[in-house]
């Protein structure tokens, strides 16, 4: 399976992070314990940007809580 080039996936961690603006850590905490919708394929991590825009926009419409200093 070959990677397409489309702008809405995108193709490994570090740019999925640098999308969401987020750290390697928080990543996997919204990834394992907060449904974020990214996935491993042949290896390599991806996410369709506009499931994460959806993810975040549901999110926006809930009081905020921080995530950040959770338990794993």
């Amino acid at each position: 399976m070959t990677q397409k080039s489309s702008p809405n996936i995108i193709w490994t961690i570090d740019r999925i992070c640098d999308y969401l603006q987020v750290s390697r850590v928080l990543f996997y905490r919204l990834v394992r314990h907060h449904g974020l919708p990214a996935t491993i394929i042949e290896g390599k991590w991806c996410a369709h940007t506009e499931n994460l825009e959806n993810y975040f926009r549901k999110g926006t419409s809930t009081p905020p809580r921080d995530i950040s200093e959770e338990a794993e």
